[in-house]
């Protein structure tokens, strides 16, 4: 009785890691030049190219860092256990790198930048957890005309704020999820009439404003708050980039994408296979036996794989993946042409994502 009693306290760990796996989905990413930061569900940061991670599933918000004069569009995915997301950006279209305007900091201080009117300042910022004010500004034309983004751990919140003639005019405000001592990145970004504002990464301010329209930028601090700043650099705004991610379990797989067309735009789904056929016999090493065969052109997919943009740029998809001899075993890719309402033109194409189960 004693043995059995010790076997079955000997599986319990081993029960336990199982399970604990069963609740966890696996990332892959493809293309993300800059990295992935994921939210929700699962907190993770990565940095690199090709990145994989298991982490914990649910609902997953993804974001990405801004590089190359892009910025890939965020997305939101149910990450089922036991499945995986495989995600891909479009390649940035290249630009002017940024600007390094100081290493570090711990006071305001601003930088003629360019014309002064279109520009990306970022920064990472560390404050005590009750201290004040402190951030990125820019069209600085003096203490009081400027644009500020600012993080108020003592407010538990970020505030994007206008001063103009000395008067603040609060644009928008968003409380802080915690408040800690550690660093975190702000970022600031001014083109024309659109302001963006950035924490971590993430949007949490976007808003239209013409009052202020050149100057520098730079750093703020409010009176009697202290902070710390490092990389503080400038680049020209980004362009919006598409991202898609495919998230599968079973034999069944839910696609989602963002485009920069615009709502009401036509989308459809196109799949490449590695080949056209069904598997080719296999040699001695269990390869497949090499033939002249090249890549199978892009297939349209029908049923649920085509409709209109919805807000926001967001397309969504759901597909069941056939488990017969000719797509069973296939590797795949999954994009998608975007085009105008009356789908008579090609406007846009979203990027080539894995599809494997």
């Amino acid at each position: 009785m004693m043995s059995h009693c010790r076997a079955a306290l000997c599986c319990l760990p081993l029960v336990a890691s199982v399970a604990a796996a069963q609740q966890r989905c696996e990332l892959l990413v493809a293309g993300a030049v800059h990295g992935v930061h994921v939210r929700g569900a699962a907190e993770y940061d990565g940095a690199g190219a090709s990145l994989r991670a298991e982490l914990p599933a649910g609902t997953w918000q993804l974001h990405f860092p801004a590089g190359g004069g892009g910025r890939p569009a965020p997305l939101e995915v149910e990450a089922n256990a036991g499945g995986r997301v495989f995600v891909a950006v479009a390649p940035a279209p290249g630009g002017e790198p940024d600007t390094e305007l100081a290493a570090t900091l711990q006071e305001a201080r601003t930088f003629e930048v360019g014309d002064g009117h279109s520009v990306r300042v970022c920064a990472r910022i560390r404050q005590a957890a009750d201290g004040g004010a402190a951030g990125v500004v820019a069209r600085w034309s003096s203490a009081d005309d400027h644009y500020r983004f600012v993080r108020d751990p003592k407010a538990r919140e970020l505030r994007l704020e206008r001063r103009l003639g000395g008067h603040d005019e609060l644009l928008q405000r968003t409380a802080l999820a915690a408040v800690d001592g550690g660093w975190h990145d702000l970022e600031l970004e001014v083109d024309g009439f659109g302001l963006l504002a950035l924490f971590d990464d993430v949007p949490v301010a976007r808003v239209l404003d013409g009052a202020l329209t050149h100057g520098a930028c730079g750093t703020f601090v409010a009176q009697g708050a202290h902070a710390e700043f490092e990389g503080l650099r400038a680049a020209p705004p980004t362009s919006p980039l598409p991202s898609a991610a495919v998230v599968t379990a079973g034999g069944a797989a839910d696609y989602v994408a963002r485009t920069v067309e615009p709502p009401g735009s036509t989308w459809q789904l196109l799949l490449r296979i590695d080949r056209p056929t069904a598997p080719w016999p296999t040699g001695a090493l269990g390869f497949e036996v090499p033939l002249l065969v090249g890549l199978a052109e892009p297939v349209f997919l029908f049923g649920h794989a085509s409709g209109f943009v919805g807000d926001g740029g967001a397309i969504a998809a759901h597909l069941d993946w056939p488990a017969g001899p000719l797509l069973g075993l296939q590797a795949a890719l999954l994009g998608g042409w975007v085009g105008s309402p009356d789908a008579s033109e090609l406007r846009a194409r979203l990027p080539w994502v894995a599809l494997r189960f």
